[in-house]
């Protein structure tokens, strides 16, 4: 299985628990990776063949941009949904940062991993 990854795309979102977070965007960083076949993409040098990484990266930037969830693995979880049903993938990986999430540490993230079976 080949895998394309989208990586460190930085959205402003509004994501938490606490009241300031549900008003003030914060930076997520979004990492994607799409597991599938790029064989015939790559036989026949067709864009059409593979997902489009311009387009998975234009996706969940309005999905992040227009949603408001306490939790990151919410967010994770919605994505995941979101992108198994726009992309022909067999497996897909996010994980999802929150630099600011806590003060004295370098980052917050989850990582799941869903399959459209």
């Amino acid at each position: 299985m080949d895998k394309i990854s989208v990586e460190g795309l930085t959205i402003d979102a509004i994501i938490g628990v606490h009241d300031w977070e549900k008003t003030t965007p914060q930076p997520v960083v979004i990492d994607v990776d799409l597991y599938t076949d790029t064989r015939a993409a790559a036989q026949k040098d067709d864009l059409t063949q593979t997902p489009g990484y311009g387009d998975l990266a234009r996706i969940v930037t309005d999905f992040v941009q227009t949603s408001r969830f306490n939790l990151i693995e919410t967010l994770a979880e919605q994505l995941s949904v979101l992108i198994l049903e726009n992309f022909s993938v067999a497996r897909i990986r996010i994980r999802i940062s929150k630099p600011s999430a806590i003060k004295n540490a370098t980052n917050v993230s989850v990582t799941i991993e869903r399959s459209k079976t």
